[in-house]
């Protein structure tokens, strides 16, 4: 009895450090860019490029626009389902990203007060055509990430 009690937290721990890098593995496999497009609840197309930067457990996003502000975010994944929340001056609101085989392919997102689900379609941006860095991540992200410009 003692044996088991002693084994019992062991395997306990393992399982946690287990669990724990294979979340880390699956958020690291759906790092990098992203072409992102969609329509804004006014009925304007946009398009964008996110950036998915793994920390850990979780996750920083950049959306950088040609016209906007970048929209900054950090979330978790779990279950196939990236959770996203994010903000800037102008606007605050979570995104759910679906994965598929390790990429993110489609997104649904939200806004306080808004009048639906809004959803936009991704693409990843091969490596070697991920666009030329123009400015820093703010002080609050990662300092060794870049951020791109359309």
């Amino acid at each position: 009895m003692l044996r088991l009690c002693l084994i019992t937290p062991c395997v306990i721990a393992v399982l946690i450090q287990v669990a724990n890098r294979t979340a880390a593995e699956d958020v690291n496999a759906v790092a990098g860019v992203y072409f992102c497009e969609g329509v804004n609840p006014d009925g304007q197309p946009y398009t964008a490029l996110l950036e998915v930067v793994p920390s850990g457990e979780h996750v920083w996003v950049r959306w950088t626009f040609r016209d906007d502000p970048p929209l900054l975010g950090f979330g978790v994944l779990r279950d196939g389902v990236l959770a996203i929340t994010y903000s800037n001056r102008r606007a605050i609101g979570l995104v759910l990203y679906h994965i598929h085989n390790d990429s993110i392919t489609r997104g649904e997102w939200i806004t306080p007060g808004g009048h639906g689900v809004w959803r936009e379609s991704l693409t990843k941006v091969p490596d070697d055509h991920v666009p030329t860095p123009t400015y820093p991540w703010p002080s609050t992200a990662p300092a060794s990430h870049t951020a791109m410009t359309l």
